[in-house]
């Protein structure tokens, strides 16, 4: 009798699931739909439009990292800065996945930057750590590294606005986390630079003479002469000796740029 039961509950399940199953796919294929007309809507500029598309793909429980990141986009094109950090924020403590919560973070690092970075320096100082540090835990694929080097420098660029030892420090710190990181010779080669113009910046705090800062020039050019970086460390070579009126040399680095990069920008 119980094992009657109990084939009788498997039967009833089975039946059940074979049943919802077109639902589900039509539901799944719905979401579908929503998702390119939405995308058809951004494309044409109809932000209103494809913002209620994308709220019914929320609301079906469906939504994606990207679905609510068009949401995002389509609110602030809509001039609607307090629903975007409030859905952000939201955003942020609902998710479990924390390189998902990286990103999130350095959407709103993002939109605070941009607004008014003066006024909301106290947040950027609470955010930056606690996004690089949410972006490190996955540097498992180029994308997921890059994200996080990007963010390194991000964080950089604000850290700059404090023109003090412990400032600078920091920034050379990070900087050399990026270089032994392995996240590709373009981001790599733009850490080694951006470290040589802190030395430069900070010659004293950083206990670099000349041939120091030359040498951090040259290391860049040496080890990424591929990266943009390489162009721009030999013009700021270039620079700095024709700013200690070493004419000569400052000519003959200004030449090799021209020879070795010369559809650069610097050239």
């Amino acid at each position: 009798m119980r094992r009657a039961c109990l084939n009788l509950l498997a039967v009833f399940f089975t039946s059940a699931v074979l049943l919802l199953q077109p639902a589900i796919e039509a539901e799944m294929q719905d979401v579908d739909v929503l998702r390119a007309r939405a995308a058809e809507a951004i494309k044409e500029l109809r932000y209103r439009d494809a913002l209620d598309l994308l709220q019914r793909i929320e609301e079906s429980g469906e939504a994606t990292f990207d679905d609510r990141d068009q949401l995002l986009t389509c609110l602030l094109r809509l001039r609607e800065p307090e629903q975007f950090a409030t859905r952000l924020e939201g955003y942020m403590e609902a998710e479990t996945d924390p390189h998902l919560r990286g990103r999130y973070a350095m959407r709103l690092i993002d939109h605070l930057n941009t607004n008014n970075r003066w006024q909301n320096r106290d947040r950027l100082r609470q955010l930056f750590p606690q996004a690089i540090s949410l972006l490190a835990g996955d540097k498992s694929s180029s994308e997921s590294a890059g994200r996080w080097a990007d963010a390194v420098f991000s964080y950089v660029e604000f850290l700059r606005w404090d023109s003090n030892r412990a400032s600078t420090l920091k920034i050379v710190g990070l900087l050399q986390q990026v270089v032994d990181a392995g996240v590709g010779d373009e981001r790599a080669g733009k850490a080694a630079l951006w470290t040589a113009g802190e030395y430069a910046r900070f010659v004293r705090i950083h206990e670099k003479d000349e041939e120091g800062i030359v040498a951090a020039y040259r290391m860049v050019i040496e080890r990424y002469p591929g990266a943009a970086a390489a162009p721009s460390a030999q013009f700021a070579l270039g620079g700095r000796f024709e700013s200690q009126s070493e004419y000569v040399q400052a000519l003959s680095e200004f030449d090799g740029l021209v020879k070795r990069w010369p559809k650069s920008a610097e050239a």
